[in-house]
């Protein structure tokens, strides 16, 4: 891709930021999870208000990767059971794999959970994505995760320094990069949820009630869901043109995760959800146990770290070829190439033994830590960089710009003009966090009815509704129905006979499922892949 083409893709994200007054904002939710609001995820970035039509495919479900499911990761990993249970930890507790056993899913996410088998948008190499926000050395960056079904479960993040990847850090990053740096929550970040001390890295996913206590600001242009932020601590040392997020979603719905049993602070910031079982379903068993999988969501994010927080220097626009297929482990082996300025990774400390993924493979070491300083590090303003001289922001004299040359598929484009700097400040803590706050904000999913008149309580879709120890309600949403799926859970599937919900999908090559739309939707097609339910008088 040209680097105007790059140019005009990079300015419509910051014109995105700025100008895209509620598009999408009123718009109901399909049944898709999550996806990394901020930074900006490859997922949001993909969507139409930052993305000129034609210069990408369109993403319309930036909260449906999950790698098709439990089913399918399962399917690519021989039949193996989850490999976490009992595996390698990172020194803060989280989950890690080798780039073998990462095989079983795209390292972004693909394929979407509607694609086909194959399909492979968001791993591929790093300059087909823009860089769309800087970081300060050392300093916080907050995550904001948008949540359109709550699955229980907790969010880990982790970094890779595209400089240290063997292939060079326009490659196609791998788990083994992530590996180097696990995340740790900020130590000031209680507010947003307790820290478990064994998994300094995990953030408890907020339960639902807590969009009326916390910051509920969108991205403008953002798919609706509630927001739930989690600050994690960038590594001292580390300062890139280009470092990429990993964010993993582990939903806890089905099957518990280890160290919930243990994890049991004090207190928990909400007055709404006040207790353990507010935030952690302890009725199920556990993850990795016999055929217990859990579904896992995995976004990337590409952000640039400087010294100060400021713009640095972008990566060079390198030409896109054409879309590839998600790679092999034989594709991402490479001799690892020196830096001039390298920065000293985190030593290796040893760990309980991963069980092994298939007979070759070996799991990632955990990485030791420095011990953090007791006073909290202050966080900085991220900045949505710019690839031109941007106009002047009234009353700010600080913004600069940087050129961000990385690119999507697509063909030249005029050189666009520029979208002045957005610069988007963190959310500051409360001052009394269990104080409940009116909220200010639409709901971002109506309240669920159910087909039975006699339901009070419906329950959502894919949601628990019933099973051992189970004391909620056993009834579903209009549409779902109640199915075991194991002795000690049932869940709310969605009925054979029902047609697509407003943005769900209604057909495509290999759909199997429903090709009607509910009232007050049309089936319109996307692409040849992909049909989707568009509610009426909604921006298409």
């Amino acid at each position: 891709m040209s680097s105007s083409s790059s140019a005009s893709r990079a300015a419509a994200v910051a014109a995105a930021l700025l100008s895209v007054g509620g598009f999408l904002a009123q718009l109901p939710v399909s049944d898709g999870h999550v996806y990394m609001m901020t930074p900006i995820s490859r997922q949001l970035g993909g969507t139409t208000p930052f993305n000129p039509e034609g210069e990408v495919p369109v993403n319309f479900c930036p909260h449906c990767y999950q790698s098709r499911g439990p089913a399918a990761i399962r399917e690519r990993s021989g039949d193996k059971p989850w490999p976490h249970y009992q595996g390698a930890r990172a020194a803060n507790g989280n989950y890690l794999e080798s780039d073998e056993v990462a095989q079983r899913h795209g390292i972004c996410g693909d394929p979407e959970q509607t694609a086909a088998e194959g399909d492979n948008k968001y791993g591929r190499e790093n300059y087909n994505y823009p860089v769309l926000g800087t970081y300060a050395e050392g300093g916080v960056l907050e995550v904001k995760i948008l949540v359109s079904t709550y699955h229980w479960g907790h969010v880990e993040a982790f970094l890779c320094d595209t400089a240290d990847l063997p292939e060079g850090e326009d490659s196609i990053v791998t788990q083994s990069c992530f590996n180097d740096y696990p995340l740790d929550r900020a130590i000031d970040d209680e507010f947003n949820g307790p820290i478990d001390p064994e998994y300094k890295g995990r953030f408890i996913l907020d339960p639902p009630c807590r969009a009326s206590e916390t910051d509920q600001d969108l991205v403008e242009g953002a798919y609706p869901g509630d927001v739930a932020t989690a600050r994690y601590q960038l590594p001292e040392g580390v300062v890139c043109d280009r470092c990429v997020v990993q964010m993993v979603y582990y939903t806890g719905n089905s099957c518990k995760h280890e160290g919930y049993a243990e994890f049991n602070p004090e207190s928990w910031p909400s007055s709404c959800a006040p207790s353990k079982a507010d935030w952690i379903n302890e009725v199920v068993g556990q993850c990795g146990d016999g055929d217990a999988y859990p579904e896992e969501f995995w976004n990337c994010a590409d952000i640039s770290i400087t010294s100060d927080g400021g713009p640095g220097t972008a990566p060079a626009p390198r030409p896109a070829p054409s879309p590839t297929p998600s790679p092999t482990p034989e594709e991402e082996e490479g001799t690892e190439a020196p830096m001039e300025a390298p920065v000293a990774p985190p030593t290796y400390a040893p760990t309980p033994e991963q069980e092994e993924f298939d007979d070759e493979s070996t799991p990632a070491p955990s990485m030791k830590y420095e011990e953090e300083d007791d006073e909290p590090t202050p966080s900085p303003t991220m900045k949505y960089d710019e690839p031109t001289t941007p106009a002047p922001v009234e009353g700010d004299d600080d913004d600069d710009d940087d050129d961000d040359s990385s690119s999507m598929d697509g063909e030249d484009y005029d050189e666009p003009t520029p979208a002045p700097t957005a610069e988007l400040e963190p959310a500051t803590p409360m001052d009394s966090p269990t104080e409940p706050i009116v909220a200010t904000f639409a709901p971002s999913v109506p309240p669920p009815i159910s087909d039975h008149s006699d339901c009070e309580d419906p329950v959502g879709a894919f949601n628990q509704c019933g099973g051992e120890g189970y004391d909620g309600s056993t009834c579903c949403r209009a549409g779902y129905e109640c199915e075991e799926m194991a002795e000690c859970y049932s869940e709310c599937r969605p009925k054979d006979d029902r047609c697509s919900e407003g943005w769900g999908q209604c057909g495509g090559l290999h759909w199997e499922g429903p090709e009607c739309c509910w009232p007050g939707a049309e089936c319109v097609e996307r692409n040849e892949w992909y049909h989707q339910c568009v509610p009426e008088g909604a921006v298409n």
